[in-house]
């Protein structure tokens, strides 16, 4: 019986060792499979690590070549942006230069034009005709507002009835207040208040060779008529003849504008509309045409402030004559 035990026993130790050894086999196989395992997880974290590692090393380099050439192109454009700076600079002083040239520009060109219908819808206001009380035999200008008007000494200096007669028709009688034949310039005192808004007398020392002018009065006796031409040239002393009279005169400016007989007295314009002289003679139609005359401006104003102040103007006498050079 206790062989029998024993013999159990021992079946029994030698089935569990058997168990036993199959479990460790395996275990120890579940065990190389698990390791196998690790070293693969570890070997691909490994290649994972190093792929990482290259590509933020990559990365980096890439990164910081990138920052280079940027640095680069900012440092080319700041020196870009210098440069346009200093472009825009020479630009913005260019552009001073020229509109200070095209306003000098304008300024040359609005004195080579003038605006002919824009100066007559002023300047004819306060042109007259000059009137023997039949018909007109010359022109003028008002001199002031309500008293005086000016035309040439030769137009009225054998009339023995005088009438100003302004645009608009009004009418008044006039008598000469003083007359200097040496200028050919006379007043006219009216009688009756013919109130016109006197045109401004220009400083004739400033009127310049080619300058535009237009003349306004009544050529022939007929109405208003408008001229325009250039100066062709400036403090002319010429020799003019009034009927059996030749007297010199200086102080003339010279000009092309058509005038004819009728216009003597006429007042001669600028671009402005301001008076730069007054239409005293031409050459003679049979000798040459395109060659007129008007005294200045400024003696005009000298003549008459002197004329209605003392009736007379005094010149200088040296006791000498003068004229143009010649060869010989």
């Amino acid at each position: 019986m206790f062989n029998k035990v024993i013999i159990g026993i021992l079946v029994f130790l030698v089935i569990l060792n058997g168990g036993v050894g199959a479990y460790s086999y395996r275990l120890n196989r579940q065990i190389d499979t698990l390791s196998g395992q690790l070293v693969l997880f570890r070997d691909g974290q490994e290649a994972r690590t190093a792929a990482t590692s290259y590509d933020f090393t990559t990365f980096k380099e890439e990164t910081q070549t990138q920052i280079g050439a940027l640095e680069d192109n900012i440092a080319r454009t700041t020196a870009r942006l210098d440069t346009f700076e200093d472009d825009i600079a020479r630009t913005t002083a260019w552009l001073d230069t020229f509109e200070d040239e095209m306003k000098s520009l304008a300024t040359e060109f609005s004195q080579s034009l003038i605006n002919a219908s824009q100066v007559y819808e002023t300047a004819s206001q306060v042109t007259v005709g000059i009137s023997d009380g039949v018909t007109t035999v010359g022109s003028g200008f008002m001199f002031d507002a309500r008293t005086y008007a000016v035309t040439a000494q030769h137009v009225v200096e054998s009339l023995s009835e005088i009438y100003v007669v302004l645009p608009d028709g009004r009418i008044s009688r006039a008598t000469i207040a003083g007359s200097d034949q040496f200028s050919d310039v006379a007043v006219l005192r009216l009688e009756d208040e013919l109130v016109v808004e006197p045109p401004t007398l220009a400083n004739s020392a400033t009127v310049k060779i080619g300058e535009p002018v237009i003349v306004i009065g009544h050529p022939f006796g007929s109405a208003q008529t408008l001229t325009s031409g250039v100066v062709s040239q400036i403090n002319r002393l010429s020799e003019i003849q009034y009927d059996s009279q030749i007297r010199s005169v200086p102080n003339l400016i010279q000009f092309d504008a058509p005038v004819n007989f009728g216009n003597s007295g006429s007042p001669l314009f600028n671009s402005e509309g301001e008076v730069i002289g007054m239409v005293v003679g031409r050459v003679k139609p049979e000798r040459g045409d395109g060659i007129y005359y008007a005294v200045s401006s400024n003696k005009v104003k000298r003549v008459v402030t002197s004329l209605i102040e003392q009736g007379s103007f005094d010149y200088p006498w040296l006791g000498i004559g003068i004229a143009n050079l010649t060869p010989q």
